[in-house]
């Protein structure tokens, strides 16, 4: 779906204020807080990795592209296609958990308690006003990649790419113990016209061909709105996820959260 160019507009002064830098060389940064600026440094520690934020040693200016409206559906058998359908970031094999946004999809999968055998639907919207790349990047004075004690102080890479947006998921997760479970879950779907071969049917009749299904396996049902001050109410299995989707594409981010950071070494960066 395309989002509306003027969802979510900001002007260039608007920017600069909203993401003006509240890090600095001097600073120590608390131990477990996120990177959330762009240029900010960051590390990678801990199993699963966990990316905390270091300070800045990088400058430059931004330009704001990529609007992003994006709707997923999908039915999920393993962790990675349920990972996956959720936008939770991959590396080493484990979820990176980098931003809030990972944090709470994180903990929406958990609060479901998704185990081997389950079948999961996914329904998974992304709502961005664009994406904040850094431009013109270089040292800040006195700042030497590779001097010792640079990436406790400095981290291993720089915030090169910062989006901040909204998010809405939803799980419906029947529950299975063995293979043959599984596989029954997954012919009532199709007999109810849920799975057209084996993607999901996503039309404004799931949650009907959800609800028939349930009623002859274990589930449980959990869904986050996030990047949205007042989100609208969403009832699993008996709000029609399409319809609203489609209405939550056209709300404006108005306490939008991080729903995504790229990086970059510091070897590539100019001095100042």
């Amino acid at each position: 779906m395309d989002m509306d160019d003027k969802a979510g507009d900001l002007t260039e002064a608007a920017l600069d204020r909203r993401y003006e830098l509240d890090y600095s060389p001097g600073e120590v940064q608390a131990m477990w807080t996120p990177p959330a600026a762009l240029f900010q440094g960051a590390l990678a520690v801990g199993r699963p990795p966990r990316l905390i934020g270091k300070s800045t040693g990088v400058t430059g200016e931004h330009i704001q592209l990529n609007a992003e409206s994006r709707v997923r559906a999908r039915i999920c058998v393993d962790d990675q296609s349920l990972t996956m359908s959720l936008d939770l970031k991959i590396g080493g094999g484990v979820v990176i958990v980098d931003t809030g946004s990972a944090e709470s999809k994180l903990q929406l999968i958990s609060s479901i308690g998704v185990s081997n055998y389950d079948v999961t639907i996914v329904v998974y919207a992304k709502h961005v006003p664009g994406s904040l790349f850094a431009k013109g990047a270089r040292l800040l004075p006195g700042v030497r990649p590779g001097t010792q004690g640079f990436v406790d102080y400095y981290g291993g890479a720089w915030v090169s790419k910062i989006t901040h947006g909204a998010e809405f998921a939803s799980i419906v997760n029947y529950k299975a113990a063995t293979r043959e479970q599984r596989m029954g879950i997954v012919s009532a779907l199709k007999a109810e016209g849920a799975l057209a071969g084996n993607s999901l049917n996503f039309d404004f009749s799931l949650e009907a061909k959800l609800e028939a299904v349930a009623k002859h396996f274990a589930y449980d049902t959990d869904y986050l709105i996030r990047g949205i001050a007042s989100p609208p109410y969403f009832e699993p299995l008996e709000t029609k996820s399409a319809e609203f989707c489609r209405d939550f594409l056209k709300l404006t981010p108005d306490s939008p959260i991080v729903t995504d950071l790229d990086f970059t070494d510091y070897g590539s960066v100019p001095p100042g």
